[in-house]
């Protein structure tokens, strides 16, 4: 299994453990986060306009999603 900075989290108490299946869509999320903020050149988030992140917001939750539970 890969690592992933983020596999165990723990909240409240409790430590979340991230299935393969899950590492991968969080890789596959923070590479299209990557490449997003490559495309308008900003890595400092408290420089993003709303717009900015929101578009961030949704290529994360987008990515995520595509690659753990496809439509």
């Amino acid at each position: 299994m890969r690592a992933f900075p983020g596999a165990r989290v723990t909240r409240v108490g409790k430590e979340m453990q991230w299935n393969q299946k899950q590492i991968d869509a969080l890789i596959d999320a923070a590479e299209a986060a990557g490449v997003y903020l490559d495309a308008i050149s900003k890595t400092d988030i408290a420089k993003m306009d709303e717009a900015e992140w929101m578009i961030l917001i949704e290529t994360i939750i987008a990515a995520y999603l595509t690659k753990y539970a496809p439509f």
